[in-house]
């Protein structure tokens, strides 16, 4: 789980999303490099929609990842779930 503000900057990190870093090769301070290049358009995006959530995949770091964006109430802070699909998407292109 990850808090980002409107721009796409994180602001907290929980254990999850700091293990998934070091799992890559990364350090807290290259946090931003397990997020998709394109997230502050999405965030802008869904907060002029309305819509409650938005959810998208993308690859990075050498893993497929799931990213659920939730907006807060604070119209700049976003709530991002992340989850590593990597060995989903294998199995899944492998036909198992």
């Amino acid at each position: 789980i990850l808090t980002v503000s409107i721009n796409g900057e994180p602001v907290y990190a929980n254990r999850g999303a700091l293990k998934m870093l070091v799992d890559c090769g990364l350090q807290p301070r290259d946090l931003t490099q397990l997020l998709p290049g394109d997230l502050a358009s999405r965030l802008v995006t869904l907060r002029r929609s309305g819509l409650a959530t938005d959810r998208f995949e993308y690859h990075t770091c050498g893993r497929d990842l799931s990213c659920e964006i939730h907006p807060l109430p604070d119209d700049n802070l976003f709530y991002l779930y992340l989850s590593d699909i990597t060995e989903h998407k294998r199995a899944e292109h492998q036909g198992v």
